[in-house]
């Protein structure tokens, strides 16, 4: 079972949708350019892998294309997600893992 993004409720199905709405709108909320880049300034691609650890907090594994700023500001957004209930395998916490592309 995925990790629970808080504020959704109802069955697994919608508590999954609720989260990947509450990451997409997390990370449009938060997202700052760096100095010296404005929207539509760059067409560059960052993709980060990171996971929900089993205390229902954020690990950033790896970071890959976009320049170093770009990189920085997208492994900030990410660690600012909120600590959530930590997925579940066999009634007990399990990391999850996830890769989110940032495309400016």
């Amino acid at each position: 079972v995925a990790p629970v993004w808080p504020g959704c409720e109802g069955s697994i199905a919608q508590k999954k949708a609720c989260f990947k709405q509450s990451l997409a709108q997390h990370i449009a909320k938060n997202f700052k350019f760096p100095k010296g880049y404005q929207p539509g300034s760059v067409k560059e691609k960052v993709v980060i892998s990171f996971m929900i650890n089993t205390e229902g907090l954020p690990e950033v594994l790896d970071v890959n294309g976009g320049t170093q700023e770009l990189q920085e500001e997208a492994k900030r957004n990410i660690m600012s997600i909120p600590q959530m209930i930590p997925g579940q395998a066999g009634g007990k916490a399990k990391a999850i893992k996830y890769k989110v592309p940032f495309t400016f």
